[in-house]
């Protein structure tokens, strides 16, 4: 098989498993609008993501000497493109929260890690995990801040995706080994996470109805050319390659979080224009993650 054949074939058996399990997810929201995510959402929040994030970190066959450098990369790419999606809002839109948010903040939780996963492994999952705790804490506090006038930073390290990601780097690096009674039932609840993660996005979508004219579509557009200049420029300043690389740079590019739109609901922050942005770039991605992802693989050799 050519190279071009393999790098297609790779695409494929990355975004197809995940556009199957979004899109089925979405259906089954439409046939049940009265559904319930309530549950869902706090099991994924406080005991399927945490079983996850902790288990791909305490892998003890992940290269830990780029922590420090992801970290850093993620907290750049967070802050930097919070400041320029401000100014374009600011410019274009008299500082819509709405629009500052859904192009500041992508999706790297319920639709990154399982891309990274999928795309590059558990190299990639690790890489993806820390951007995403990293990213979380601006975006629970920042967040927050934008669409109420008032941080409330302490939300992110309350919830227990920050401290299981702690714990998963202790025991990494203090050597500690887990017992198979603790390591068996942790293990079987973090693969329950990617699948649930996919389908609950695709219910919430479907309780997005429709896009209201075409701002939201440039809003989107903005959001994965914004996440794509800060990750293209996070790895040259950071000197990260190969699969760390381009982990970030697939995750800064996903399309708007949803959490974007509970944010605005919640305070009362044009949510219309942000639940309308959040589905335009989530169809976007169906267009610009394959290229992105042709152009990762296609570096990295098709390995």
């Amino acid at each position: 098989m050519s190279l071009i054949g393999k790098v297609v074939s790779q695409i494929l058996a990355v975004v197809v498993p995940v556009f199957a399990i979004v899109g089925g997810g979405y259906l089954f929201g439409r046939l049940r609008k009265e559904s319930d995510l309530r549950l869902v959402t706090d099991y994924i929040t406080y005991i399927a993501a945490p079983a996850l994030i902790f288990n791909s970190l305490v892998d003890r066959t992940l290269p830990y000497e780029n922590f420090y450098l992801i970290l850093g990369s993620s907290l750049f790419i967070a802050l930097g493109g919070l400041l320029i999606s401000y100014a374009i809002s600011k410019k274009f839109v008299d500082g819509s929260p709405a629009a500052t948010l859904t192009m500041a903040f992508m999706n790297c939780g319920n639709m990154g890690l399982p891309v990274c996963y999928f795309a590059f492994g558990k190299p990639g999952l690790s890489t993806a995990t820390i951007f995403f705790v990293a990213m979380s804490l601006l975006h629970y506090s920042a967040g927050t801040a934008i669409a109420s006038g008032r941080g409330k930073i302490r939300d992110a390290f309350i919830l227990p995706l920050t401290p299981a990601a702690v714990l998963g780097i202790l025991v990494n690096r203090l050597d500690i080994a887990i017992p198979p009674i603790i390591a068996r039932p942790v293990g079987l609840l973090s693969d329950s996470a990617i699948p649930l993660m996919l389908f609950s996005l695709g219910i919430r979508l479907a309780l997005i109805t429709e896009v209201h004219g075409t701002l939201p579509w440039k809003l989107g557009m903005g959001r994965f050319i914004i996440g794509l200049g800060m990750g293209l420029a996070s790895a040259s300043l950071f000197s990260l390659a190969g699969v760390p690389a381009w982990a970030i740079i697939v995750q800064a590019s996903m399309p708007p979080a949803v959490f974007n739109f509970i944010l605005c609901e919640k305070f009362g922050k044009d949510s219309e224009l942000a639940a309308s942005t959040i589905l335009a770039g989530t169809v976007l991605s169906l267009v610009t993650l394959p290229l992105l992802l042709f152009v990762a693989f296609l570096t990295l050799g098709g390995s």
